[in-house]
């Protein structure tokens, strides 16, 4: 049930809103700055996971959505580049264009909490020995499957639900929405 309910939130309401809040707000200087985001981005992707997680680390820093993340909604990767905070939906889907980008596959897990500021989004990949997490810049370990990685990085035991989709693909209708205005691809070094 509470599966449904996040697949629901993620499309009727959150998807929506950063459409909304991109078009208000953020667009103007995602547009502006896009050409120095993906000069970074191509750098940043040119030197794998490790040189992805400290690249982030150095450009963005953590700040809340409005009202602490009760109005939850998610920017594009340039245009969390370009404020220079985000929250962790922003985190997780910067990491994820950035490991697209850089050839690895990528999902995103939504933990849902009883309790929307216990939730938490972060970024899974597939490492060539397993999945692993990047998460606000901070890369953790292998793990052997997908639940396992989502699990090490669940912030709450208030834990409802994990919700995983493939970033980009199937029901991620944020992924897909951000995926088109990124460059294409870095390749692996």
């Amino acid at each position: 049930m509470w599966t449904l309910v996040a697949t629901v939130w993620l499309a009727a309401v959150k998807w929506p809103l950063s459409v909304l809040m991109d078009a208000l707000f953020f667009g103007r200087a995602r547009r502006r700055r896009q050409g120095a985001f993906e000069l970074w981005a191509r750098e940043a992707a040119a030197g794998g996971p490790p040189a992805i997680a400290a690249a982030i680390k150095q450009r963005v820093a953590y700040g809340y959505d409005p009202l602490k993340g009760l109005i939850d909604y998610v920017t594009t990767p340039a245009a969390t580049w370009a404020r220079g905070r985000g929250d962790c939906d922003d985190f997780a889907y910067l990491s994820a264009a950035l490991l697209t980008l850089a050839g690895y596959d990528c999902w995103i897990a939504n933990l849902l909490a009883r309790n929307v500021v216990d939730s938490h989004v972060v970024c899974i990949f597939r490492d060539g020995r397993g999945y692993a997490t990047l998460d606000q810049g901070y890369l953790s370990g292998s793990n052997e499957n997908l639940e396992a990685a989502a699990r090490e990085a669940a912030p709450t035991p208030k834990l409802l639900t994990t919700l995983i989709q493939p970033y980009g693909r199937g029901g991620d209708y944020l992924g897909r929405w951000i995926r088109r205005s990124l460059p294409k691809t870095a390749g692996r070094t």
